[in-house]
């Protein structure tokens, strides 16, 4: 890429927002991965609040499939400088390590995928596809969202599409577009230096939601934004299990409860126990992409196993090529308003 005839200064300041998405996102699922599948009242007696990073199913300051499958995701859109669901797949298949606690339905698109099937068939081919009402595609859609941020129509297709390698259940879809919407739009304010309005960002989400289920979740937000819930009605009332519906929108309220705060906001969304590493992740995602890098407390970021090498790497490979791709539309806007 000839990034010489861009304008980098005007957008440089983006680059610490990618940086903080993904590593974010990679901090949020090790904080969570060692109390995975736990009952918030366990983790309380265990450790009073969980904030720092302890072995669980995986050493200290590893990653789960979330961050694999995310960085799978970046690697695949830099190499192919844009979406290529064959491209995807095939990352995706390559860097799979079955270690890090895939859910069911990714790991039987994941066999299809080695069986012969195409990235557009292998979510479909099997009995589980039926059942892929999981947050995977949720939890591993911010590559695309921080790439397709400002180009709203192809953000929802590439969502969907690659939603689709693993996951066709509707709620797993609408799941990963409503992560997708919400990355974006904490790009846009970082990108505009819009301080965050959590009544405003739901607006924006209610407009970009066609779902009754989240609808209904958003409702269910904005009341807990108004009244501080107890964390046993969060719970209880948006979830925090394995499937989308009741993971995606607990990770948003998180994030909006605690307006961007990066440690508080992942601390809490951890300390709820359940999908713990998951929603971590998402939050963990929408509190970088908004307050980036610089947001993110040292402590967990020398806690990882790998210090957030690869996630700094390929986020600041993104945003070269979100870059790129801007200074195209510019050009071929430019030739355009030549031709009037």
């Amino acid at each position: 890429m000839n990034l010489l005839r861009l304008k980098v200064d005007q957008n440089k300041c983006l680059m610490d927002n990618f940086k903080g998405c993904i590593a974010g996102l990679q901090i949020g699922d090790s904080l969570g991965m060692s109390v995975s599948g736990w009952l918030h009242q366990d983790i309380k007696e265990q450790f009073g609040i969980l904030d720092t990073m302890v072995r669980g199913v995986l050493p200290k300051g590893e990653y789960t499939d979330d961050t694999e499958q995310a960085l799978a995701i970046a690697e695949a859109l830099c190499s192919s400088r844009g979406f290529d669901g064959n491209q995807i797949s095939k990352v995706m298949f390559e860097n799979h390590d079955k270690k890090r606690n895939y859910d069911i339905p990714t790991i039987k698109a994941i066999e299809a995928l080695k069986s012969g099937f195409s990235w557009i068939e292998s979510g479909n081919s099997t009995f589980y596809s039926k059942r892929s009402y999981g947050n995977s595609a949720a939890t591993r859609i911010a590559p695309i969202a921080l790439l397709y941020f400002n180009q709203p129509e192809k953000l929802i297709e590439s969502t969907v599409l690659s939603s689709r390698i693993t996951h066709v259940h509707p709620l797993a879809i609408d799941g990963a577009k409503w992560q997708a919407n919400a990355i974006s739009y904490g790009a846009y304010l970082a990108k505009e230096e819009k301080k965050l309005d959590p009544f405003a960002f739901c607006d924006f989400m209610e407009i970009k939601t066609d779902s009754r289920d989240y609808l209904y979740k958003l409702r269910l937000i904005r009341r807990f934004l108004k009244n501080t819930p107890s964390i046993n009605e969060v719970i209880s009332e948006l979830g925090c299990a394995n499937e989308a519906i009741h993971s995606v929108p607990t990770a948003l309220y998180s994030f909006l409860a605690h307006e961007g705060d990066f440690k508080s906001a992942v601390t809490y969304s951890v300390n709820l126990g359940g999908d713990a590493d998951a929603i971590g992740a998402m939050t963990g995602a929408l509190c970088g992409v908004y307050g980036g890098f610089k947001a993110i407390p040292e402590k967990w970021l020398f806690s990882l196993k790998d210090k957030a090498k690869d996630s700094i790497y390929f986020s600041t490979k993104l945003w070269k090529l979100w870059m790129y791709h801007e200074s195209c539309r510019r050009e071929r806007s430019s030739r355009r308003l030549s031709r009037m």
